[in-house]
């Protein structure tokens, strides 16, 4: 199990992009509230890196059958492990996660312990395709469904430095902000003209059109957001540049990597655009 775990941490699972947006979502929630509790902090950026990983084993699993045939070098492609043993893994992941859940119920309260366990339950069920069956058919269900759950881990780190208290609205617009930013880049990340045909994402069902429209719609909830968190003038920039990104790669699909860079940009800098705001008031 550990050297399972190593492996995909190594080689499957963006670390640094993690442990960055965990610690922005944590420091925002912080600065939110004016709230710094250093312990309860670094819990929170630990909890959240668990559920990021988790997600990622998930994903792994789910998309055995099109990695063996696109990505051979893949550690469950090349027969490194079977898909049994990642399974008893996200299982073993799972309930570590409802255990974190119990802890945070008894350090900030039942809502804090339940909305880790939501998360928790949620991605699980999210993994199961509800069991409905595959939902690739369904392509705006399943990338609205997939996107959902990062409405949650700003509730989460709000509920636990706050002992519960979420209902305000800078929570709300900061977990849309998150919510949002998460679903542009998941679009920008998968545009690859040269990736295999088997690979079919959200642009391959809908088309580029729908898929501008559809990062457009979330990017416009992203820009209100941020309007109303007073980020406007860090984010509407970078939120533009994404829209100019994808039009790039409409005119030439060569140039894919430019949206994708342009999403993970974005999402750093949703996670980090208070802190940042707080330290212009600093320096101005």
């Amino acid at each position: 199990m550990i050297h399972l775990i190593l492996t995909y941490l190594k080689e499957r699972f963006s670390f640094l992009f993690f442990l960055l947006i965990s610690i922005g979502i944590v420091l925002s929630s912080s600065i939110l509230l004016q709230k710094y509790p250093p312990a309860l902090m670094v819990l929170l950026v630990i909890a959240l890196m668990l559920f990021f990983f988790e997600l990622r084993l998930m994903d792994e699993a789910k998309d055995r059958a099109k990695d063996q045939i696109a990505y051979p070098e893949r550690p469950l492609s090349r027969g490194e492990f079977t898909i049994y043993d990642l399974e008893r893994v996200i299982g073993i992941f799972e309930v570590l996660l409802i255990a974190f859940a119990a802890l945070f119920w008894l350090i900030s309260g039942s809502l804090a312990g339940f909305i880790f366990l939501l998360m928790a339950v949620y991605s699980w069920h999210h993994y199961k395709n509800f069991y409905l069956g595959p939902l690739e058919n369904w392509p705006y269900f399943n990338a609205i469904t997939t996107q959902l759950v990062y409405l949650l881990p700003p509730f989460f780190v709000i509920a636990v430095l706050n002992k519960g208290e979420i209902f305000f609205p800078e929570a709300f617009q900061f977990a849309l902000l998150i919510f949002a930013s998460f679903a542009a880049s998941d679009v920008c990340r998968k545009l690859n003209p040269k990736a295999h045909p088997v690979l079919l994402t959200f642009i391959h069902y809908v088309g580029f059109r729908k898929s501008f429209i559809y990062t457009a719609f979330f990017l416009v909830i992203a820009s209100l957001a941020a309007l109303n968190l007073k980020v406007g003038f860090i984010l509407w920039p970078i939120q533009i540049a994404v829209l100019l990104s994808l039009i790039a790669v409409f005119l030439d699909s060569t140039r894919y990597m430019l949206a994708e860079k342009a999403g993970v940009i974005l999402l750093l800098a949703s996670a980090y655009a208070l802190p940042f705001k707080k330290l212009y008031e600093f320096l101005f």
